[in-house]
């Protein structure tokens, strides 16, 4: 399954995807807390209760998060799978050990922490980090591959891969990923990976609602 998701990196989004969300009564959407802070989470729950949404089935967890978002979480939307960041950049601040076989670790910037995917279920492939190193970097990029065929995956993130690099002044690097889509062609990179597509695929996009909804179309066309 491909699954549409609400994004915290533009905030704005939000509330334009729920206005989409309640007016094609969809159901099901993914989430990424990954921006949010506790207030803020706390605020975006009860939105959801109160919207359409009744199955949330993959979320992208924060660090500062504990138990009881991960239980309102599980008991109120039927979360099955969630992913957290490399311990060593972004390290949880409760533990969650009680849920590690839910729990999978992303490939962010280099290769996987892989003492924090044994301490949890396995990976979770953002194919759009995995794409970005096969252009810029074949070492890290082969690295990951062995990596994750060596362990469980059941979740995946897809964002957009531009035909040129950009520059981030923020992190002061080029990159091909980004998390806002121009051209449906800037998900053909996906096709090459198909041998790895894991049980719960999620765009990671700014896009709207409206928007996800096609370009998850055009994924399945392709």
């Amino acid at each position: 399954m491909i699954y549409p998701s609400l994004t915290s990196t533009d905030k704005n989004q939000i509330t334009i995807n729920f206005d989409q969300i309640n007016k094609l009564n969809i159901d099901t959407v993914c989430l990424f807390l990954t921006c949010l802070e506790k207030e803020e989470r706390t605020d975006l729950f009860e939105r959801l209760k109160k919207s359409s949404i009744t199955n949330i089935p993959f979320v992208h967890l924060r660090s500062d998060m504990d138990e009881f978002e991960i239980e309102y979480l599980i008991n109120n939307f039927n979360t099955q799978v969630f992913n957290i960041h490399s311990q060593n950049n972004h390290p949880l601040q409760y533990d969650l050990s009680k849920y590690k076989n839910q729990i999978f670790v992303e490939n962010t910037f280099g290769e996987f922490d892989e003492e924090t995917i044994k301490k949890f279920a396995g990976i979770c492939i953002d194919f759009t980090h995995l794409e970005n190193f096969r252009r810029k970097d074949k070492a890290i990029y082969n690295k990951q591959i062995s990596q994750i065929e060596k362990y469980q995956c059941r979740c995946g993130h897809v964002g957009a891969i531009k035909g040129k690099p950009i520059f981030d002044e923020k992190l002061n690097r080029l990159h091909y990923d980004l998390h806002y889509l121009e051209n449906m062609s800037e998900v053909d990179y996906l096709v090459k990976y198909k041998k790895y597509y894991p049980e719960f695929m999620v765009l990671e996009l700014e896009n709207s609602i409206e928007q996800q909804l096609e370009i998850i179309k055009y994924l399945i066309k392709i």
